[in-house]
């Protein structure tokens, strides 16, 4: 079926949960969270395998001029003529075998940085699902709002006409004014005609920043009744903010982590302990052998420039410097305290900023109940307006007026629908919560009727 509807150049078909599905697999916001996870990984790693053999390998080459083994450093230098070639290579190793938890301390603080960097790519697919939807809704009202003003101006028009038919018959009620009221009505409506298709584009254009949709598509009506929908109390939406908000679990891993290296800080009075290894080879091309018999008079006579050797040693290295590891540990404590107290700060700040979001739905929801039953009074005042001016007992005056206050109540209502929905998908972000249905005591929107703006039985 889509695929036949794909071959004849029909749009796709997009709603919410599609345009959400592909956000989370296409947003560029998203994959640079994933990387800056990646990263984080591959800290945790390099920290994991700190125990691992430290290998250094150094070599030297040089010229050096050929001697006797009787020469002096006079004779040496004498003659310069003759050369050969110097080479040194040295392979150390180097093991820790305990260096004060050091390593083991440097590891947690990695997967503390892990732990932060998941959280900041779950908070990037809040955010990234909040501006879908705000752009969702956005193509939504756009939509709607083009059906408001090809009504609109129909019923301009129809004023119009009703205009033509009287001032054909010299009808008495007729004013040269009433024609301008028609003419500036009907411009009115087309500059709104003209802002809706400028925030249709824009709308279209935000939604496929995070979907990467190319091509046409079409979105459903606006679609649910906020009259069918409880908010939780405030109390549940708060603990909820409190378990789920993804700053303050941040604020937490940032104490963790802030206290976790004054520890290793800490941990830097004690020594560290190690095995060593080296190995080396020495050649020389220019310098005299060292006779046999000599060498073997003493093991440390040996000939420097043509050598091998190889050895292993138990090391331990302990850097102190009071006075400067005191400071250090002291300022990391204080940077841990510093941490804590940010933490009880933002934790107070996010309360309130989950406060007024939640209000801000609350009072959304209720301009929407006000707008409609606005929208509703006005639409039969205009239908009344109209009517007395078919039959002579109102002017063109009066007609436009009642249009154009209907058009506007309608407005209204639609805007009204779409920033209560913005408003709950701002509270979803700010509690961190994974739908908007955990904010909900009672219905959900995911079932809603259709073109509820149409629907004036009340």
């Amino acid at each position: 079926m889509g695929l036949a509807a794909a071959e004849e150049g029909e749009p796709r078909y997009v709603d919410l949960p599609d345009a959400i599905s592909l956000a989370l697999v296409r947003s560029p916001q998203i994959d640079a969270a994933q990387l800056a996870s990646q990263k984080a990984a591959l800290k945790v790693d390099q920290a994991g395998w700190g125990w691992t053999p430290k290998f250094e390998l150094s070599s030297v080459i040089a010229p050096q001029p050929k001697a006797d083994a009787s020469d002096t450093d006079l004779e040496l230098y004498d003659n310069l003529t003759s050369w050969g070639v110097y080479t040194k290579n040295e392979l150390s190793m180097v093991i820790p075998i305990f260096t004060s938890f050091k390593l083991s301390t440097a590891e947690e603080l990695a997967e503390i940085g892990l732990d932060v960097e998941q959280l900041r790519e779950e908070e990037a697919r809040l955010q990234v699902t909040y501006d879908v939807m705000r752009a969702f809704y956005g193509i939504q009202l756009a939509n709607a709002l083009k059906v408001v003003s090809n009504e609109s101006n129909d019923l301009v028009a129809q004023v119009d006409r009703e205009y033509q038919k009287l001032a054909d018959k010299n009808d008495g009620s007729v004013k040269k004014t009433d024609k301008y009221r028609i003419e500036m009505a009907s411009s009115d409506v087309a500059i709104g005609a003209a802002e809706v298709d400028k925030m249709t584009a824009l709308a279209i254009d935000g939604l496929r920043v995070h979907t990467g949709l190319e091509g046409a598509f079409t979105v459903p009506k606006m679609r649910f009744k906020p009259d069918e929908l409880v908010l939780k109390s405030w109390e549940e939406v708060r603990d909820l903010a409190r378990e789920k908000r993804l700053d303050l679990r941040q604020l937490a891993k940032a104490l963790e982590a802030s206290r976790t290296y004054a520890d290793l800080k800490w941990l830097n009075w004690w020594p560290d302990f190690y095995v060593a290894a080296q190995v080396s080879l020495s050649y020389s091309s220019a310098a005299p052998d060292i006779p046999e018999a000599l060498q073997k008079m003493s093991y440390y006579i040996y000939d420097p420039y043509n050598s091998f050797g190889a050895g292993a040693l138990l090391g331990m290295k302990w850097k102190l410097d009071p006075v400067n590891q005191t400071l250090t540990v002291e300022e990391a404590q204080t940077d841990a305290d510093r941490v804590a107290a940010q933490q009880k700060l933002a934790k107070a700040a996010a309360e309130l900023e989950v406060e007024q979001h939640y209000l801000n739905a609350i009072t959304a929801q209720k301009q929407v109940e006000l707008t409609k039953k606005s929208r509703r009074s006005a639409k039969r005042l205009m239908m009344q307006e109209l009517v007395d001016y078919q039959v002579g007992g109102q002017g063109v005056k009066d007609a436009i007026s009642g249009v154009k206050g209907y058009t506007e109540q309608r407005v209204a209502y639609l805007m009204s629908l779409f920033n209560f929905r913005v408003a709950l998908a701002r509270l979803q972000l700010s509690c961190g919560a994974e739908s908007i249905d955990e904010l909900l005591g009672s219905g959900t929107l995911e079932d809603f009727g259709e073109a509820v703006e149409e629907d004036d039985s009340e």
